[in-house]
Order: C-alpha cells, then structure tokens, then sequence
C-alpha cells in the first residue's frame, strides 16, 4: 500500500497529518480519473513505482545507432514511460527524484538526450535544405551571372525562411557537434552523412536566398542606363532601389556569416557559402559604382557619395570573416589563404578605379582653386577625408587581395610592386599605378600647402 512517508516517533494524538491528508486526497481523485476504487488503485500505483526502478536501468544500458530497426521506436516508448512515471508518485516527480536520488542525475541526462536524438532524427529525416541544395547546386559555377532577383516580396519571403529555419535549427538542435559527441558517449549514434547532409542544407537555404539579392542588384545595375534616360521621377526610384538593395545585401551577408558559424563545416562553407559571400560583395561594389556614376552626372560631390564608399569597406571586413570561418584549420595548418574569386577581383579593380579617380579629380579641383586664390578651409577638409578614403580603401583591397608576390609589376615612378597569384595581373598593375598616383598627388598637396604658407 501507499505510505505518506510520516515518521513513527511522531505524535499519532495529533489525528491524520496534512501528507496523509493530501495523499488521500490525491489517490481518490486518481481512482474517481481511472473508474477504479481507491484499493485497486493504491495497489496499482504501488506497482508501477515499483517498476520504476526497471525502467531507470534499462533507459541506462540503453543503446540506438540512427537508422537502426526497432531502435527509434524503443527510444520513444522509454522516453515516454519516464515521462509518465511521475504520475504514479503523489509528489511527482519531486518524490521520485528523491527515492533515486543516486541514479537521478545520469538517468535524466540520458533522457533529455534521448529526446533531443529523437527530435533531430525526425528533422533530418524531413530532407529539410534538399531542395535549395540541388537549386544551388545549379547556380554554383556563375553566382553572379546565373542568379535570379525576383520581386521585392519574393526576396524577402526567401530571406525570412532562410533566417527562420538557421533561427529553428538553433533554437531545436543547439551545438550540433557537442550534441554528436554527447550521443556518442551515452550510445546514441547518428549517421554522419545525414548529419552533413541537413547542415548543408541550412546553408544552401541561406546561399539561395542571398542569391536573389544578387540577382536583383545585377539587374538594377544593368537598367541604370535606361532609367537615367526616364527623367527625375526614374532615378528618383532607382536611388531608392540602389538603397533598398544595398541593405538587402548587407543582411545576406550577415545571413551567411552566422549560418557557417552555426554550422560550423569548413568544408561546405568553403563549397557553398564562400562563392556566394564573393558574389554578395561584387554585388555591393558593383551598386556603389553605378550610385557614385548617377551622383557624379548629376554633380553630387560631398559626403553622400563618401558615405556609400565607407559603407562596403564595413562590408569588406563582414567577407574577410567569412574567409577566416572557411579557412579553418588549413589556415593554422599553414596552409595557403583562401583566393578571391575572379569576379570579385575584377570588380575590386573597378571600384577601387573609380574611386581614386574622383579623389584624383578632387584634388586638381582644389589644385585649380589654389592657384585662383580661391581657396577654402572647408574644401581642404574635404579633399583630406577623400584622400584618407581612398588610401583605407585601397588598403582594405589589398587585405582582401592577399600578400603580394611572385609576379613583377613596374611603374615609371616608383620600384617594382610584388603581385598576388591570388588576382589576374591587371588588377595589381591597376592598383600599383593608383598607388603610384597617390604618391605624386601627396607631394603635389604638399606643394600646394607651401604655396598657401
């Protein structure tokens, strides 16, 4: 029969204590819930605390190797009879805690493990990311040219569904290689195969949806021409766009980012996600360019057209951590530094030209004015920022280009330049000769600032 659990030294004067009370109590409400009398329910109860016991020692020695026949649903049936145990006991799990107090720690462990297993099995078992993988898969040898902007909605709709699902796997799985080896040692066994097949998954739903970001902007930068031809109202929404978007590839590289570092698969994210990051920061430069080209024909000179600049070398360092996450072991293994895709370097090149240009073109504005005696503090100010911008500018490419070496480039006014295997040679001579221009430009600012003395 069932016992309060009172002590014999106490004062039986004192009539029925509040446990015996509450025990009562609860074992005729069980019995009315059952439609049995309340004897056959203490004797029932009594039974099943007592298999408790049993049920402890076989969810320990328990053993499940993903795939395995019988083996899921025996996990289900242990996991689900721990669960109900409690209900046998009037202080529920609290009073059976306490009388397997010694084995209780190891056997709760196990069964939060055995739930978390089953869980992520059932998941993987959905084939959750197949789709955006085999869509990948496609896309993979051109990001840049073979990608598909869509609608506005369309995008966003792939970005929250990307961003939910990276949120849900979180949120459900945790650490999935701490959970792996945790299994392991309690003898829950996944396949691992399955195990890479649903984290690429995760970053293939993340590349997609990134994809039509850069699929837009390459199509907003192909009509920049033509609205340019439609008057005021035309540009007017296409600077809007050229906005809208600019943000949109900003959150896709975030997107990125945290998905490899959730994952944590240097392989895959080397695979999948590093030629999309490249294919992101080309779209990036590539929507600076086309802005800074509008601004320019429009005569826009000041900090609006620094703004966008500084804006992508933030990005430029959100790629570089993206390279560092891809790089991995082979990087403390000495191994060479992951090389920046062809269509990155040469829109690199682009940009970085035309950058310098303008900041070259500042500079013989001012000179011009100098020589006029039209010279204003303000405008000094302003060609010092656009001379810091682009010597950070530059310097941002060259991180992102790698060290310099092996191939020759020479200039008339300044040593051999070591170039990058990592970049086709024009990009280093291209850069080599800005530099050599910015050489000229500081000794000529120096001259100009001694003739203003």
């Amino acid at each position: 029969m069932l016992k309060s659990g009172k002590g014999e030294g106490e004062d039986k004067d004192q009539g029925v204590s509040s446990q015996d009370l509450k025990l009562k109590q609860w074992v005729a409400l069980q019995a009315k819930s059952r439609k049995m009398t309340e004897e056959d329910f203490q004797q029932l109860a009594a039974r099943k605390q007592e298999e408790v016991k049993g049920l402890i020692g076989r969810i320990l020695e328990f053993h499940c190797r993903q795939g395995e026949r019988g083996g899921e649903e025996e996990l289900q049936e242990l996991a689900s009879s721990f669960n109900d145990a409690s209900s046998w006991f009037a202080g529920g799990f609290k009073e059976l805690k306490a009388k397997h107090v010694e084995s209780w720690q190891h056997v709760e462990r196990k069964v939060e493990s055995m739930i978390l297993f089953s869980v992520m099995v059932a998941d993987m078992q959905e084939g959750g990311g197949r789709e955006a993988q085999e869509a990948l898969a496609r896309l993979l040898e051109n990001p840049w040219d073979l990608a598909v902007g869509g609608e506005e909605e369309e995008r966003t709709e792939a970005m929250v569904r990307a961003r939910d699902g990276l949120e849900r796997r979180r949120r459900k799985w945790g650490d999935v290689r701490a959970n792996l080896e945790s299994f392991r040692k309690l003898g829950l066994e996944m396949e691992e195969e399955k195990v890479k097949a649903a984290l690429k998954g995760t970053i293939a739903e993340s590349c997609v949806a990134a994809l039509r970001v850069v699929g837009a902007a390459r199509e907003a930068c192909g009509r920049s021409e033509v609205v340019e031809e439609e008057g005021n109202k035309g540009r007017g929404k296409q600077e809007e766009r050229f906005a809208l978007l600019r943000e949109e590839v900003k959150s896709s590289m975030k997107l990125l980012q945290e998905t490899c570092e959730y994952v944590g698969e240097e392989e895959a994210s080397r695979e999948l996600a590093y030629p999309v990051m490249a294919a992101c920061l080309c779209a990036e430069v590539k929507l600076v360019q086309e802005s800074y080209g509008r601004r320019r024909r429009r005569g826009e000179r000041g900090a609006e057209v620094l703004r966008d600049f500084e804006g992508s070398m933030r990005l430029f360092r959100t790629f570089e951590k993206m390279r560092s996450l891809c790089q991995g072991r082979r990087k403390g293994a000495g191994g060479e530094k992951l090389g920046v895709p062809g269509k990155l370097a040469s829109c690199l090149e682009e940009v970085t030209d035309c950058l310098l240009r303008h900041v070259l073109s500042e500079f013989d504005a001012s000179s011009s004015a100098c020589e006029g005696e039209q010279w204003e503090e303000r405008k000094d100010k302003e060609l010092i920022s656009w001379l810091v911008l682009g010597c950070n500018f530059m310097n941002a490419v060259m991180n992102l280009v790698g060290e310099m070496k092996d191939t020759k480039v020479t200039c008339p006014c300044c040593p051999p330049l070591l170039s990058s295997p990592l970049l086709p040679t024009p990009l280093i001579a291209s850069l080599s000769l800005l530099s050599c221009s910015f050489v000229l430009m500081l000794l000529l600012r120096s001259r100009v600032c001694s003739h203003l003395s």
